[in-house]
This record gives C-alpha cells, sequence and structure tokens, in this order.
C-alpha cells in the first residue's frame, strides 16, 4: 500500500515535469495515488482514488499522442580516447 502511494506519486511528479500532459493532471495523480490510502473513512479515500484517476486518464492521454519514435533513446555516440 505504501509502495504504491509512493510510485504514484513519483508517476505524478514525472508527468507533470514532462509536460506531455497538462500540469493539473499529473498533480491530480500525484495527490489522488498519495491521499487514497491516508484518508479517513471510505468516502474520503473513495474522493482520492476519483483524483486518481483523473491523473490517470491524462498520462493514458499523453501515452495515446505519442509517437513512437518518442519512445526511444537518442543514440549513445562513443567517446574517443586520446
Amino acid at each position: 500500500m505504501i509502495a504504491s502511494a509512493f510510485g504514484l506519486l513519483l508517476l505524478g511528479i514525472a508527468l507533470w515535469r514532462s509536460r506531455v500532459a497538462p500540469a493539473w493532471m499529473g498533480i491530480a495523480l500525484a495527490l489522488g495515488g498519495f491521499t487514497h490510502p491516508f484518508m479517513p473513512g471510505h468516502l474520503a479515500a473513495g474522493i482520492g482514488l476519483l483524483v486518481a484517476a483523473v491523473g490517470f486518464a491524462g498520462a493514458s492521454v499523453a501515452l495515446l499522442r505519442m509517437r513512437n519514435d518518442d519512445f526511444d533513446l537518442p543514440p549513445v555516440t562513443p567517446v574517443r580516447q586520446k
């Protein structure tokens, strides 16, 4: 439970900083994932999950908009020794 909360927090921060989706979607993922297990009561936990779901939708839209070439790392150029 704690690992998933920190994982969603990190994923939301990465989505926010990468600027591939609107910033509020990354923030929603970070806050929703992190607050869900720590909220008292079922209603508050459900609201946290709904906020995380909005963030997941943002991450999905960002992934669907990316081209296949965007996933590749740039080629590594060999370092010449002197």
